[in-house]
């Protein structure tokens, strides 16, 4: 999977916000001015996959799980960085870190430039100011959120990746944000859109989609 692949316009074309970023974005005037990137991480068109990734791990993998997680002993209860539960962490390891670091951000570490993985915030607000719905799109199914300026952003139904295999491709998908659930260091806060609605939490060692965000460019 090559990261730095992702929907583009060109540097000079300062059409919906510009201000020299090359990967496109949409802006759905939310309160706090964010941008939302048309595309998913490593993904060349609004209605492709791109890479999946585990959670604060920023290259892709064969294959997801908790024995090859980058950041755990193992198993769901040895993790090793973002722990703040003895009876999750390796040996009762605890380092308190609940909110992903820039440097295991795969947005972050691939796009730079300002872009990053949506927190919790990012997400309430999108859901708080924008109509959901689910469709279809140039034949992939979908979640479109809908904003009062007519302004739209698809994220496509393509599923997660664990043991080798891919579930529920072309009925659900899944995202990450940047925080953990702080009851259950192992789970992550992360919407899974679906035809019913929006479900919320995924176990980190599985690989899904990052959907990169980036505050407002300067012109």
């Amino acid at each position: 999977m090559v990261f730095a692949v992702g929907c583009k316009k060109d540097k000079n074309d300062d059409s919906g916000g510009g201000g020299g970023d090359t990967h496109e974005y949409v802006d759905l005037e939310l309160p706090s001015g964010l941008l939302w990137a048309t595309c998913n991480l490593g993904a060349d068109k609004p209605e492709a996959a791109g890479a999946y990734v585990a959670w604060a791990e920023t290259e892709t993998k064969e294959s997801y799980s908790w024995t090859n997680y980058k950041y755990c002993n193992k198993s769901m209860f040895a993790l090793t960085k973002y722990c703040n539960s003895a009876d999750c962490g390796n040996e009762g390891f605890t380092d308190s870190l609940m909110v992903l670091l820039p440097e295991d951000d795969a947005a972050e570490v691939h796009w730079g430039n300002g872009w990053r993985t949506p927190s919790k915030e990012d997400w309430l607000e999108l859901y708080a100011n924008t109509t959901y719905s689910w469709t279809t799109q140039r034949g992939a199914k979908g979640a479109l959120f809908t904003a009062p300026n007519g302004k739209t952003l698809f994220f496509p139904a393509v599923g997660y990746c664990m043991d080798g295999d891919y579930y529920y491709y072309d009925s659900e998908g899944y995202y990450w944000s940047t925080a953990l659930v702080e009851t259950r260091p192992y789970d992550v806060w992360a919407p899974n859109f679906t035809e019913d609605g929006i479900h919320l939490t995924s176990p980190r060692c599985v690989g899904q989609c990052v959907r990169p965000v980036r505050s407002r460019l300067e012109k």
